[in-house]
């Protein structure tokens, strides 16, 4: 078989081939007007390629473009659920949290600390308290450094499925 100059004109079923197409893409690819068409069934070979290739280029553009479209809606739609969430009280700054949290841990911190001098004049029996006040004040602040660190390390609050005494 001999190749074709660029103004030969071919049937559907030889243009298909050359594309790897059926013929019947072929014919609705003409209909739409993406691949020019001859009188009698009979297709430009040069230009019918010519134009199915930037077809299938702007396909491809086309398709980036709505992935980039998809993404920033995706975007979009996360801050608006956010806006949301932070009006319905749902959310609040992590700083913000913070700040509570420290303001009511030093409120019982120091009730703690101060339990034993008020409960009692017996030096021994307030070494004891104070003993016990301490450990479960360690064990507070331990668990509160661990989760902070686990919310710095993983961006979420998730639960750490161990006892809370």
């Amino acid at each position: 078989m001999t190749c074709p100059d660029a103004k030969t004109d071919v049937s559907a079923a030889l243009l298909a081939g050359a594309l790897g197409l059926s013929r019947k893409r072929v014919e609705q690819l003409a209909a739409q007007g993406v691949i020019p068409r001859r009188a009698k069934g009979k297709f430009p070979l040069f230009a019918g390629v010519k134009a199915y290739v930037a077809w299938i280029k702007d396909e491809q553009r086309r398709a980036s473009k709505t992935a980039a479209d998809a993404g920033l809606k995706s975007a979009r739609q996360r801050e608006i659920e956010l806006r949301i969430a932070e009006r319905e009280h749902r959310l609040i700054d992590v700083e913000e949290h913070d700040a509570v949290l420290d303001e009511i841990c030093g409120i019982y911190n120091s009730a703690l600390v101060g339990l034993p001098a008020r409960m009692t004049r017996d030096r021994e029996l307030r070494a004891r308290l104070e003993t016990e006040i301490d450990a479960v004040r360690h064990q507070v602040a331990d668990r509160c450094e661990q989760r902070a660190r686990e919310l710095r390390a993983s961006g979420a609050s998730g639960a750490t499925g161990g006892d809370d005494d």
